[in-house]
């Protein structure tokens, strides 16, 4: 799998913001506010989202599944290969 398609943790100290875009006022005081409002569901005018809602579920679903994967050469007798597999959980 191609490493640079997947997200890794970043250590948000280390990040520094110096597009003039993100500095400014405007941003600060009213885009990433309204933001906020928008993910917690507080906008009366856009539909809800749930995505905090959804955050705190699945914080308190922490129960271990059991998953059997086959592997796709095994299973469709197409030889070994890499392969990028979705799970929906």
């Amino acid at each position: 799998m191609d490493k640079r398609q997947s997200s890794t943790p970043l250590d948000l100290k280390a990040v520094r913001i110096t597009d003039s875009f993100w500095c400014s006022e405007t941003v600060r005081t009213e885009v990433i506010p309204y933001q906020w409002e928008a993910l917690n569901d507080r906008i009366n005018s856009a539909e809800p989202s749930y995505c905090m809602h959804n955050f705190k579920a699945a914080k308190k679903k922490r129960n271990p599944a059991v998953l059997k994967f086959i592997p796709y050469f095994a299973w469709a007798n197409r030889g070994e290969g890499e392969m990028r597999v979705w799970v929906r959980i």
